[in-house]
């Protein structure tokens, strides 16, 4: 995985985001941003958009 898009209803969980991201990812990190968005289908809190490069 190179790059994430990571989407929040509720920016106060971007310390919980990173913190679940550092136990599945190890350096060198993907790049990832981080938007607030006011709503998700399904009541979503997360939604993740990842670029996979494969060899």
């Amino acid at each position: 995985m190179v790059r994430q898009t990571v989407y929040l209803t509720d920016l106060n969980n971007f310390a919980v985001v990173n913190k679940v991201m550092s136990e599945i990812f190890s350096a060198p990190y993907p790049a990832r941003s981080c938007v607030q968005i006011s709503a998700l289908p399904k009541g979503g809190l997360i939604e993740v958009e990842a670029t996979v490069v494969l060899d």
